[in-house]
Order: structure tokens, then C-alpha cells, then sequence
């Protein structure tokens, strides 16, 4: 994207991107007010039939407000109502007093009286541009979406012409109220525009998180304009903030330095802002150095930037030069700046903050208060958080948490639950937050009853689903009881993947209890669900140490080097003096530790008069002996010794440290405190330790409780790490990692890997196969006939005998079964020279999956299912690795015993509603055979419906790989239409081939239900997921989990049959990516449920993008099927199979299928169809209108979607909620986020209802939906606070649909695992709820006869 500077120069702004925005052009100028605006002229009717159709509806209007004593009388409506003077006059003091009130900000007054005047006066008033300015003012303060609705058809209809100041306030107040479609519209019906204009419109764009919108509008503007303001600037780089990618704001700083704006206070601000977001906090100083004048918000900005970053010391040293300068401070610069004591364990700067607070008069914020309660509760002084937290007028259900935890990790359960109660009482909502602190409070306190009730009432009472977090908290309480076996229960029938967490917990219970087995298997599932993090070596050489197996931890140790991670000593900070010092672990030969060295030892000696003993560890083979000594000089222990000859006897120490504090400085700290006198706090990386005169108020707090509820503390922000890990039996050496690394080791950072892309069998790269024969090498398989008995599957067995066994050696299953060069496709890639092969295998599978001892022994029994796929089945043993595969031994042929038999039928809605389509493959040509379908009811005569015959070919796919190593022959695709059928009736079919020779080829015998009569009034029961994929039963593949709970989702709805009607899979559904053999394998997982329910698809990436394709994306997600697969495999009621959008009817449901690959914005095809599909409905017979798309063309916190600013397909719901609004559609599914996500009812961006459970009455807005966990590995979510999600789920699962009539409407979410419903919703409303009125948009209507 380039900024062309005209007089200035061209600029880049992104470089390197695949995003060409140049080509963006504005819509052709329109008269701003004409015709077809669509807010165009509509007189409205009289007052009294409105009223009249109000209480048509049992509806009434609402009274009017009485006479305001504001200091002017309001003039009274006078009898003559024709009499236009008299109305003239009282609308001009109607006027007169609505300017008034918003001038003393009685804004609601104001909209009020406005209201007064629509209805006395009707349209025969003039109402004049200050007026209209007043109210401009009263709907932005607000927030009116109905005042503005009000305010501007008034305008429209009186035919009142704003001047182009007007015009840009009417602009701002529908920015302003989020009303940015509306605000979008009337921005490109302006004939003429300035730059007020524009920064309106781009800054509206840029507040709803459209950055990448908001950069192709400015482009567009600075083509238009050659010119920007500093305002523009500014906020332009909030959108480069926002996006999180610093070469934009690059780009416009230069372009600012250019124009000789970047010295603007505004520009400034936002460049530090800018900077700092996008994590280069030197360019953000040198900016904040360059500010002719630093302003507050300056300092907060720098401030913040260097907080953001974990630099607490330079935050602190900034916020005491902001002092020096003289800049007034605000409660934002006392808010960070505790925060930053927060991490620093800063007491007296924490104090003198909140000094501050209150001299500058900010004692009675929210946020600032808040934040103390927070630091006084992590920091052992509850009895000040509770105080702070007393006086505060107002409180957030933050405050609450924060309170409720401080209780919690001093070990004051009781108290923490009887503020939880007291938050119930008050009508405080708990979050998930709430909870934890809970929940730990419980943990901490022993109130083991308490908590479980807690615990269960969060889904039943609270509607608050238990997070990994909880389910942590409750081991670790059962595991304080020694109920071990209940826990790791507890661990396995916990309703998603157990976490490190939750491991960790257990883990930590098994060292109190002494359970060494267990807790060695808790330590390896840690190791094995984070291989590369360096902790969990850390804990596995910790483990074989305590069980005396040096071997194995010298090993471990080994594998560290290789692996170039090094274990570092750790740190401890001590504030004195309001300074900040740090200590490492073994520092005690400079000169400046000779002192505090001098003296740690004379305390040592001192505490061993009390019964100090040093717990010696055992040394690990290859670890210098000095580490014996180390354990003296520790960094705690320095730091205290620091602490003690540098402050009065009365001040207490305070100790941040990066690890968890081991056994030895625990009782040598406590013991310290003893003898001196003094409190010591020790905050450690897992627990809050507090020694006072000797007694160790040891308050527990779990690791990853921690991070939850502490603010991203430096020495917490890996806290599941390290040494609260290695915690069996023996006491350790402290290790941590340097600070550099914390952001590596946070234990949550798992989940944000994004979902693999790479087919399993693009990992063989297969062009580099050579002939490798060995003939002592042998591979059989057996049985070498299969489906005997009319099977379409069969378990082979296949032995592996080689005397050269090596680590990488697999085995590929081929088909056809000769697999040489012979019929390679000259488009290949370059093949190595000699005998070479060019087709990849259907499945593989290392040799040593069964046998480990593979590699000594030569000799592997490994167990495929092979699927009738037309062909020949032989299989190969390779070495050297998928890379670079050698061809060793092959077996003999297997073969079915009909490879060509009819399979894997695919029921699918006809165009009508009494047609049902039957698909399937066969190996038959018409030329050999007839396709046809028998069919009935059960019992009756049989009718035969003749099949049309589809195939493609290799020059039909559009690259590489399906038109190289993954092009496999894909057989003859048959479709059959049932027609007539009877509504509701069981049938059963059969497909078959009548042969040349007269003989018939059969399927097996099958049965349906055909669908209920459109509008029919009957129980109706939809399933909706996507992005399923497939996965392989046998374990072949195992290297890439593809999809990897494809399998749990195929098999609960195949449990499920016959508790559901129809299915509709929304897009990306085999995952094939080119490798055409895997449409079998996917059409005979499904087969159990296709072949029973009608089962219709969508289109999503990976069956149609494809470059150059005529996809609207130019992925290669296809991997060069380019939609021909998918369109020919499954059959969808379109017009045309290579534009599959499509309606379909199912008794009260009416669904509008779009395709995501093609092009559905304003003025496409496929918009103008969705139109038609959503305006065909008669919603008094189908109540229950439903769109689908693969791509979330709506809403979604999902971490890519947020990543680009948009929460959904950029410009998706944009160009469709226009749309979903005016057709009040009821629900919208997506898939493509492979995850769950639930939102509110959605009217112009913002949410109608903050209900979650039980909707009734008028449509008022569309619940969205992303339920693309069918089965591909999973996506993320992004850390955004969104007020429209009200449910996410990380896991697989499916949605299903009930309508038990015309007015009741059940929604499930189901996880695929266990079949558990999750979320759910009900509807309930009547015919006239969908056709009332939604908000204030009700069209005309008249009494006339």
C-alpha cells in the first residue's frame, strides 16, 4: 500500500504486503439527500394513528414530559393547531429550550422536548442549524442510536438542507453512536468533502477496530486531497497500533516529517503510542525526546510504552522526572504507577502515589483505587486494600477480584467468601476471574466443602463455565486432602484436553504426599505436552535426580547443550530506599557483595543456633562441585542480607524473585526474621510468603492462579515454570531463566499456535524417491483378497522384516498398486535420475509404531484399514525419513474383491422440497455399466431413478499437488434425484449397475426420512458444524494431527442418527488439499451419517482458493483443486455447481448457504442472490431464517481475525448486516475459526440484548455463531474484551438446532467428545414479534381505507 505525496514523495507504508490497496476507489458522488439515500423523504403519519397502531399492539406511547423549570417558560400549544404562525412560534420556543437544556448538559431533557416538537408540530416547522447542533451534542453524549434515528429522519422529511458543517457533525454523531454502516452511507452520498470529512470517518473506522479499512480510506483521501491533518496522522497511528505492525506507522511518520506535522502534540502522542504497541521503545523515546513540549499526556504515554515492556525501573525513573518537570499529573499516571510498585514491590512509592491520588483529587476513581486494592492486597497489607476498597463509591466486579484474592492468598478463606457473598448481594455479576480467587481462597483455606459448592454452582447458579483454571484449583484442593486418585480422576473426566496446569497441580500434590509414581507421570505428560520449553527439562533432570537415575539426568543434561538452552541463576530484587536492587544467585566475589557476604555468613552462623541445617542436594554428573557452595549465597539470601545492613530494624523487607524459593532459603529467611526481628515478605514465583517473628504465614498460591490474578509481574509471567515443577522429594537448586526468556516460557503461550496448514502427505517428498532394493528385506500383507462378504473396509495386516533397520523407515500404502514412473504427469517436479516415483502413497506409517525395539530387531507388525478405493493396494517400505525416501522392499497386490463396486452414498436436498439426491462412487464408466437407484417404501414396489455421471480429470485441477504427486484417479461420481417423495416418510434405496451383459452390481440396502412439507409444524432437528477434516483409525499419518478430533465429532453424530433430521457441514470438509485420494477416505468416514440424513456442504478454502483461479482469495488452500473436488463429489441445489450458494427448505427452517470463496459484497452475484434468498421467505410458515458461510463474514474474537483488526472477514459484515438487519435473520453460522463462539443478538454493531439464555419477542437483532470445531486442529483466542461474545470454547463440537413449533426454538452447543451439551439458548416469540418493529426503524403505514 503507498501514500503517494504528491509534492512530496512516493511512501510505503506496507511493505512487503499481500494487501494491494491502491486499487480501492469511492463510490461514484451521489446527491447527499436525494432519492436514494436510504434515509430518502417519507412522510410519516399523523400522530394519532400512530398512536392508534401502537395500541393495535398493546403497545402505548410514551407520555409526554412535563414542562421543565429550566428559567424559561415553555410556550404553550395554542387551540388553533392550522394556525401556522402559532405553530411556528411555539416550535421556535420548542427550539429556544432544547438549545438551552444541552447548553446546561440536560441532554435527556433535551432529546425529550425534541420529541415534543416532532409530535405537536408534525413537519410544518422550520428547525434551525443550531437546533440541530444542540442535538447533535445531546445523542453523542448519550450514545443514542434512537435519538439520532429520530433526529436525522426528521431532518430528511422536513427537507431541511444541512450546509457541509452540518453535514459533518450529522457524520460524527453516527460515528459517535457506532451507527458506522449508516455513517459509511452518509459519508459516501456526500457530494462535496473536507478534511473534517474525512477524519470523521476514517477515526469512526479506526474506534471499531476496521484498521485495515481505515488505511484503504486514507489512501483514498490522500489521492482525493493531497493533504492530511495532524489529526489525521494521529489517527492513523492508532491504526497502526492496532494492527500491531510498525512499518505503516513508519511510513506515516515520515510522511508526518515531511509535512511538517510530527512536532503536533497529538501526532507525538500517538507516534509514542505507536511505538510502544508495536514494541520499539527506543523509537518511542527518541520521539518523546523530540516533543517541543511534554505534555501529560506525554508522560503517560512514554510511561505506559515502558510498563507495557516489563521495564519497571525505567517507568519509575520517567514517572519521578514527570515530578521534577512540574506536569500535572492524572489518576491515568497514579493508576500506572502503582502497578509498576505492584511489580517492583515498591511500598513507599506505592504510598506516595496514592498520596497523590488524593491531593490532585482522584481519590474517588475507579481505576486508580483499584489498582491499589491490588497492590495492597498482593503485598500482605489486606487491612489497607480493605480499607481503600471501603471508601470507594463505585465499584467494578474488578475491584471485587481483586479484594476477594488479596483474602484469598493471605489465607483468609472465610473472609474471602463472605465478600464473594456480599458481591452476590449487591447484584455484582462474578466473571471466571471471580471464581479462581474463589475457588483458591478455598484451596488455600481447606474449606473443601465450600469450594465444591462453589465450584458446581458456576454452570448451574452463574451460567460461568469451569476453565482449565478451576479444574486446577479443585486437584490441588483434593490433592491437600491426599485424595491423589480422586484428583487424577478428576484430571481424566475433566470435558477437554487436561492443561500443564492442571498437571502441575497434581504434581505439587504428589510431592507433599510422598506418591512418586504418580507424580513421575504427571512430571513426563508436562515434558511431552511442552517438549521445547526449557522448564520441563528442567523438572524431567529433576525427577531422574530425586530417583537416583544419573544416567537419565545426565542425558537430559546433554540434550540442554545440544539444544543450546542454558540454565541461568536466578534473581532476586529488593526495593531500599527507594531504590531498585538486584542479586544473582553466586555473586559473592565483587567487591561490592564483600560486606553483605561478610554479614549473610555471620547471620548463617547465627540461625544454625536455632536449628539451621544446610540441605545438601545431590550433584548431577557434569555440574562443577562449586554448586555446593552456591547454596549459601543464593539470591534471596544475599538480598536479605542487603536489606538488613541498609534499612532501619523497623522496616520491613520486601523481595521479588524470578523462581520459586527452595526448601533451604524458605527455613534459612525464615529463621533470619526470627532472630532479627523483622517482617520479610517474599513474593516468589508461585506462592506469597510472609515471616514475621519467626512464624511463616506461608500463604500457598498456585502457579498459574498467579498469572491469572497478579498483573503480568515480571516473576510471574512464566510462573507454571521451573522450579514449582521440580518439586519431588529432594531439595534443588534454584534455576530460573534470564528475563529475556519469560515471554518463552509462559505456560498459556501453547494455545497461540496457529492451526496447521500442511497436509500429512505433503510431508513425503516423494520426488526425491530412489531405488534402493535390498533383497534380504521382505513385506507381506494379508489377507490378499478383501470385502469377501460385501465389506468396504478390511484390516490388513502388514509384517516388516529388514536387516538394516533404521530410525526413519516407514511404510506407504500405494493404489494403484504399481507405483513406478510409468504414468507421471509431465508438469512434476524434477524427479532424482533412475527408477523414481510420482504419485504420493493414500496413508502411511513409521515402522516402529507398534515396536520400539524396531531398530534393533528389523522386524514390525503394522495393522492398516484400507477402504475400497477402485484400484489395487500394494506396500512399501522406505528408509531415510520422509525427506529423502528410499525404496526397500514392496509387497505383493491386494485387492477387494469388486474394486468397482457402488459406495459411500451422500444424501443431499433437491431444488424442491420433495426431492432428495443420492451421490456415490463406483469404478463404473457408463460405457460398462447404467447407474441407477432403487427405491420405495419398505415393503412396496420399487421405483428406479436413473443417475446422471460425473468424473474429472488431471487437466482439470488448477497446480500443484493435484495435479502432480496428488492426483489420483478419483473414479465416476453418480447423482440420482428422488422425486415425490412424501413428506415425513421412511425409504429405503439401493444404488446400482446394470452391466452390459444384464447382470446388476447392488449396494448395500439403505433408508431415509424424507423432509417435512415447508412451514409443516412438526419436530424439526438441525445439526451445523465445519472444518471437519478426516482422521485415520488406524494411526497411520501419526506424525501430523491433522485433524485431530475429526474422529470424535464423525462418531458422536453417528451415535446420534436418529436424534437429528439434517446436517449441514459449512465448509473446509475433507482437508484433501490437492491429494484426491482423501475424498474417499473423508466420503467413507461419513458414510454412517450421509447415507441416512441429508448431508449439504459449503465451500471453504481449502476445496476452492486457489490463485488465479477465480477465487476471491488467492490462497493456494486448495492445493490446486480449485472447488472441482468438492462441487463434483457432493451435490448442492444450485444453479451452478461452480457458484455453490444455495437455499434450502427443512419444515419451519429456511436456510441461505453463501459462498465465503466468491465474491459476496454489495453489488456481486451472489449479494444480489442472498437478498433474494432472505426476501423469499414467508416467515408466518418458516419463522426460522438461518445463514451459513465458511468464513466468518461476522463476528469472531479468534486470534488471527483480531490480529488483523477486523473480528471478522474484513469488510463481511459491512456489506451483509444491512442485510441481516432489514431480513431479520435469526441466526448466522460460520466455520473457518476452528473453535466455538456464541454472540448476543447484533443490530449495527452493537448488542440489542445482554440476555444469554432465554430470547422471546421481536427479531431485534442476529445471534452469530462460529462452530468451525469439527474436527481441525484448533484455533485461538485472541485476549480481547468484546461486550457481543458471550460464549467461547477452545475444543471440538457441533450446534444443534430444535424447533418444537412456529414459536419455540431450542440452540445446543455439543461437544464432540462426550456429547455434553455446553451452551444453550431458547426463542420464543410469535408471528407478529417478526413482524414488529425493530428499534425505531418501522416503515410507513396509514389509516386511509
Amino acid at each position: 500500500m503507498d501514500i503517494s505525496l504528491s509534492r512530496y514523495q512516493n511512501t510505503s507504508v506496507f511493505e512487503n504486503s499481500s494487501c494491494s490497496l491502491t486499487d480501492l476507489k469511492l463510490a461514484h458522488e451521489r446527491h447527499w439527500l436525494s432519492a436514494s439515500s436510504p434515509f430518502k423523504r417519507v412522510r410519516k403519519p399523523h400522530v394519532s394513528a400512530i398512536n392508534y397502531r401502537f395500541v393495535e399492539q398493546g403497545l402505548h406511547p410514551k407520555p409526554k414530559p412535563k414542562p421543565l423549570n429550566t428559567g424559561h417558560d415553555v410556550v404553550k400549544k395554542e387551540t388553533d393547531v392550522h394556525d401556522s404562525r402559532q405553530i411556528n412560534g411555539s416550535s421556535s420556543g420548542l427550539c429556544g429550550q432544547i438549545e438551552k437544556l444541552v447548553l446546561c448538559k440536560r441532554y435527556r431533557d433535551a432529546l425529550e422536548m425534541f420529541e415534543i416538537l416532532e409530535i405537536e408540530c408534525e413537519y410544518d416547522v422550520h428547525v434551525g442549524k443550531s437546533t440541530y447542533d444542540a442535538l447533535v451534542v445531546a445523542c453523542i453524549s448519550l450514545k443514542s442510536i434512537r435519538g439520532v434515528k429520530r433526529v436525522f429522519n426528521y431532518m430528511i422529511n422536513t427537507g431541511f438542507e444541512p450546509d457541509l458543517y452540518l453535514k459533518n457533525r450529522i457524520l460524527l454523531m453516527h460515528v459517535k453512536c457506532g451507527m458506522m454502516i449508516d455513517a459509511r452511507t452518509l459519508f459516501d452520498e456526500m457530494p462535496e468533502k473536507n478534511l473534517v470529512s474525512w477524519n470523521t470517518i476514517i477515526a469512526g473506522l479506526v474506534d471499531s477496530r476496521d484498521y485495515l479499512e481505515a488505511f484503504r480510506l486514507f489512501l483514498t483521501m490522500w489521492e482525493e486531497q493531497s493533504d492530511a491533518t495532524s489529526r489525521t496522522f494521529a489517527t492513523m497511528m492508532r491504526a497502526s497500533a492496532g494492527l500491531e505492525i510498525i512499518s505503516p506507522g513508519q511510513q506515516l511518520h515520515a510522511c508526518s516529517l515531511k509535512m511538517g506535522v510530527s512536532q503536533d502534540i497529538f501526532v507525538s502522542c500517538a507516534l509514542i503510542d505507536m511505538y510502544s504497541k508495536c514494541g520499539s521503545i527506543e523509537h518511542a523515546h527518541n520521539v518523546f525526546d523530540e516533543m517541543p513540549e511534554k505534555t501529560t499526556v506525554g508522560w503517560n504515554s512514554i510511561i505506559a510504552g515502558y510498563a507495557l515492556h516489563g521495564y519497571s525501573e525505567e517507568a519509575l525513573h520517567l514517572y519521578h522526572e514527570m515530578q521534577d518537570s512540574g506536569i500535572k499529573m492524572d489518576h491515568f499516571t497514579f493508576s500506572m504507577i502503582v502497578r509498576v510498585c505492584t511489580r517492583l514491590a515498591s511500598l513507599q512509592h506505592a504510598k506516595q502515589a496514592h498520596a497523590g491520588l488524593v491531593r490532585h483529587g482522584f481519590g474517588l476513581d475507579i481505576v486508580a483505587n483499584t489498582a491499589l486494592v491490588d497492590f495492597y492486597s498482593k503485598w500482605g497489607r489486606i487491612d489497607d486494600a480493605r480499607n481503600v476498597f471501603d471508601k470507594m463509591p463505585h465499584k467494578n466486579v474488578i475491584s471485587w477480584n481483586a479484594l476477594i484474592a488479596g483474602y484469598g492468598n493471605q489465607g483468609r478463606g472465610l473472609e474471602a467468601l463472605t465478600l464473594f457473598k456480599q458481591m452476590i448481594s449487591e447484584k455484582m455479576t462474578p466473571n471466571h476471574v471471580t471464581f479462581l480467587a474463589v475457588l483458591s481462597a478455598c484451596s488455600y483455606s481447606g474449606l473443601s466443602d465450600q469450594g465444591w459448592d462453589i465450584f458446581e454452582s458456576m454452570g448451574t447458579e452463574f451460567k460461568v463455565k469451569p476453565r482449565a483454571m478451576h479444574y486446577a484449583c479443585m486437584i490441588e484442593l483434593l490433592g491437600r486432602e491426599g485424595l491423589l486418585d480422586e484428583a487424577f480422576s478428576l484430571i481424566q473426566n475433566a470435558p477437554f484436553k487436561p492443561t500443564v496446569n492442571m498437571w502441575a497441580a497434581l504434581l505439587t500434590a504428589c510431592r507433599v504426599h510422598k506418591n512418586l509414581e504418580l507424580g513421575k507421570l504427571a512430571a513426563e505428560k508436562i515434558y511431552g505436552m511442552e517438549p521445547e520449553k526449557l522448564s520441563n527439562y528442567v523438572v524431567l533432570l529433576n525427577i531422574y535426580n530425586s530417583c537416583g537415575k544419573l544416567k537419565e539426568s545426565a542425558s537430559v543434561f546433554h540434550t540442554l547443550k545440544k539444544k543450546g538452552l542454558r540454565i541461568l541463576p536466578v534473581c532476586t530484587w529488593i526495593d531500599v530506599k527507594k531504590q531498585q536492587h538486584m542479586f544473582v544467585s553466586g555473586d559473592n566475589k565483587s567487591k561490592s557483595c564483600v560486606k553483605i557476604v561478610s554479614n549473610l555468613k555471620k547471620l548463617m552462623s547465627e540461625i544454625g543456633n536455632h536449628g539451621y541445617v544446610q540441605r545438601n542436594k545431590s550433584l548431577l554428573p557434569d555440574v562443577d562441585e562449586r554448586e555446593e557452595q552456591m547454596l549459601m549465597f543464593h539470591s534471596e539470601k544475599l538480598a536479605v542480607s542487603f536489606g538488613l545492613i541498609n534499612t532501619s530494624d523497623s522496616t520491613p523487607l520486601n523481595l521479588v524473585q524470578s523462581h520459586r524459593i527452595c526448601d533451604d532459603c524458605h527455613l534459612a529467611v525464615k529463621l533470619i526474621a526470627k532472630v532479627t526481628g523483622r517482617v520479610i515478605v517474599v513474593r516468589d514465583a508461585s506462592r506469597f510468603h510472609r515471616f514475621e517473628f519467626g512464624k511463616s504465614k506461608f500463604y500457598l498460591s498456585y502457579t498459574t492462579h498467579a498469572h491469572q490474578l497478579f498483573d503480568k509481574m515480571p516473576t510471574i509471567s512464566y510462573c507454571l515454570t521451573l522450579l514449582l515443577l521440580s518439586i519431588l522429594f529432594v531439595p534443588k537448586v534454584c534455576y530460573a531463566l534470564s528475563e529475556t526468556n519469560l515471554t518463552e516460557m509462559n505456560p498459556d503461550h501453547h494455545h497461540h499456535h496457529p492451526p496447521a496448514s500442511e497436509q500429512p502427505l505433503a510431508k513425503i517428498a516423494i520426488q526425491n524417491a530412489v531405488n534402493a532394493i535390498q533383497e534380504s528385506a521382505c513385506i507381506t500383507a494379508n489377507p490378499l483378497v478383501m470385502g469377501c462378504q460385501g465389506e468396504d473396509s478390511e484390516w490388513v495386516n502388514v509384517e516388516v522384516n529388514t536387516p538394516v533397520p533404521s530410525e526413519g523407515d516407514w511404510v506407504g500404502v500405494f493404489s494403484p498398486a504399481n507405483f513406478n514412473s510409468s504414468n507421471c504427469n509431465s508438469e512434476s517436479d524434477k524427479f532424482q535420475d533412475g527408477p523414481y516415483i510420482c504419485t504420493a502413497p493414500i496413508k502411511y506409517m513409521f515402522a516402529n509404531h507398534s515396536n520400539p525395539a524396531y531398530t534393533t530387531t528389523g522386524k514390525a507388525s503394522l495393522t492398516f484399514q484400507i477402504i475400497n478405493q477402485r484400484a489395487d493396494f500394494s506396500f512399501a517400505l522406505f528408509s531415510g525419513g520422509l525427506e529423502n525416501p528410499k525404496l526397500i522392499s514392496a509387497s505383493s497386490p491386494i485387492s477387494f474383491e469388486n474394486p468397482k463396486a457402488p459406495l459411500y452414498p451422500r444424501l443431499a436436498h433437491g431444488k424442491a422440497w420433495d426431492e432428495m439426491s443420492v451421490t456415490w462412487t463406483s469404478g463404473y464408466n457408463i460405457d460398462e455399466a447404467t447407474p441407477f437407484v432403487e427405491w420405495g417404501w419398505e415393503g412396496q414396489t420399487k421405483k428406479l431413478s436413473p443417475a446422471g455421471t460425473l468424473t474429472f480429470s488431471r487437466s482439470s485441477m488448477c497446480g500443484v499437488p493435484a495435479r502432480t504427486v496428488g492426483w489420483r484417479d478419483p473414479g465416476y461420481i453418480h447423482t440420482s434425484l428422488l422425486k415425490d417423495l412424501w413428506p415425513n416418510n421412511m425409504y429405503t434405496y439401493r444404488m446400482g449397475h446394470k452391466l452390459t451383459n444384464g447382470s446388476f452390481v447392488w449396494s448395500k440396502l439403505y433408508s431415509f426420512k424424507s423432509s417435512p412439507y415447508p412451514g409443516q409444524d412438526s419436530l424439526q432437528r438441525v445439526i451445523i458444524f465445519g472444518d471437519m477434516g478426516k482422521a485415520e483409525r488406524d494411526g497411520s499419518n501419526e506424525l501430523e494431527n491433522y485433524q485431530p478430533g475429526s474422529l470424535f465429532t464423525t462418531d458422536q453424530l453417528t451415535n446420534e442418527v436418529d436424534d437429528y433430521d439434517i446436517v449441514f457441514h459449512i465448509g473446509n470438509l475433507a482437508y484433501a488439499k490437492g491429494y484426491i485420494s482423501q475424498w474417499d477416505q473423508f466420503t467413507a468416514q461419513i458414510e454412517p451419517i450421509a447415507s441416512r440424513k441429508p448431508y449439504m456442504v459449503a465451500s471453504g478454502n481449502n476445496e476452492r482458493d486457489f490463485p488465479n483461479s477465480g477465487s476471491f482469495y488467492l490462497s493456494s488452500d486448495s492445493g490446486g483443486e480449485c472447488g472441482v473436488a468438492a462441487e463434483t463429489m457432493f451435490y448442492v441445489p444450485s444453479d451452478n455447481r461452480a457458484k455453490p450458494w444455495y437455499a434450502t427448505d427443512y419444515g419451519m427452517f429456511h436456510f441461505c448457504i453463501a459462498d465465503s470463496e466468491h465474491d459476496w459484497r454489495e453489488g456481486s452475484e451472489q449479494y444480489a442472490w442472498i437478498e433474494k434468498c432472505f426476501a423469499s421467505v414467508d416467515r408466518q410458515k418458516q419463522p426460522w431464517l438461518i445463514f451459513a458461510a465458511n468464513r466468518v463474514l461476522g463476528y469472531s474474537s479468534g486470534s488471527e481475525y483480531v490480529l488483523e483488526g477486523s473480528l471478522g472477514e474484513p469488510m463481511g459484515k459491512e456489506h451483509l448486516q444491512k442485510l441481516w438487519q432489514k431480513y431479520k435473520v435469526d441466526m448466522a453460522f460460520y466455520g473457518h475459526v476452528h473453535s466455538y463462539e456464541r454472540t448476543c443478538p447484533i443490530y449495527q454493531n452493537q448488542c440489542v440484548s445482554m440476555e444469554k439464555y432465554n430470547y422471546s419477542g421481536t427479531v431485534d437483532g442476529t445471534i452469530h455463531v462460529v462452530v468451525g470445531g469439527g474436527g481441525s486442529e484448533l484455533s485461538t483466542f485472541a485476549y480481547v474484551d468484546t461486550e457481543w461474545s458471550l460464549y467461547k470454547d477452545h475444543d471440538w463440537g457441533f450446534v444443534k438446532l430444535t424447533a418444537f413449533n412456529h414459536s419455540s426454538l431450542l440452540f445446543e452447543y455439543k461437544k464432540s467428545k462426550d456429547g455434553v451439551v455446553y451452551d444453550s439458548f431458547t426463542i420464543s416469540r410469535d408471528y407478529k414479534d417478526v413482524l414488529a418493529c425493530v428499534h425505531d426503524g418501522c416503515g410507513t403505514s396509514t389509516l386511509a381505507p
